[in-house]
């Protein structure tokens, strides 16, 4: 981020830029790890062939960026058959897509649609 402040946007400033603020110390039991759900979802998916996901994600979003929910997604332990059953929905704002108007009408959409396909 300092890198893109700096270089494309000539943004020069001596304050530290911080993503999350307020939060620390963060506690996982385990040094270097991170809150992960991605197993618990495979196996219920696993369990129930008729279960289906959508995953909503913004596009120009730091604390929660769109490619590591693919990257998760892509790597779970999963039957091939299931995946089907997973659909992406991706909005120009962040993970608050609600706020923007346009991303709010296609949340939307895409929610009508998922429930009835």
């Amino acid at each position: 981020m300092n890198a893109y402040v700096r270089d494309e946007l000539k943004f020069e400033d001596d304050l530290p830029y911080e993503i999350l603020t307020g939060v620390a110390p963060w506690n996982y039991d385990t040094p270097n790890s991170y809150p992960s759900v991605a197993g618990r979802l495979a196996s219920v998916m696993s369990q129930d062939p008729y279960l289906r996901v959508l995953v909503l994600g913004g596009l120009r979003d730091l604390a929660c960026p769109i490619d590591g929910i693919h990257y998760s997604i892509d790597h779970l332990e999963l039957d091939p058959a299931y995946r089907g059953n997973i659909t992406y929905a991706e909005y120009e704002a962040g993970h608050m897509m609600y706020v923007n108007r346009p991303d709010l009408q296609k949340m939307q959409r895409d929610l009508a649609g998922f429930i009835q396909p």
